[in-house]
């Protein structure tokens, strides 16, 4: 988690000038994945209670791997930030 924030925060910069993003914009790249990690921890770690943490685990993974593919392939401000909060 905390090496993807340094990554991002690095890249920050460049993200906004391709994308066209305003400055206040661009912060939501790094603030809607960490406002969707602090709101969906708890319910996780109560599903992995529930189902098993190995079946949340992979679960997540997958998620976080979708997640970051479509960051990737990202073709607007718009599209990145959803990707991230993904």
């Amino acid at each position: 988690m905390l090496l993807d924030e340094t990554v991002v925060g690095v890249a920050l910069p460049t993200i906004r000038d391709e994308f066209g993003m305003s400055q206040l914009a661009s912060h939501w790249v790094v603030n809607a994945y960490l406002l969707a990690l602090a709101a969906l921890v708890a319910a996780g770690g109560r599903i992995g209670d529930l189902i098993g943490l190995r079946t949340v685990f992979c679960g997540g993974a997958a998620i976080f791997a979708l997640g970051s593919l479509a960051s990737g392939l990202a073709q607007s401000g718009e599209w990145i930030i959803v990707s991230r909060a993904v």
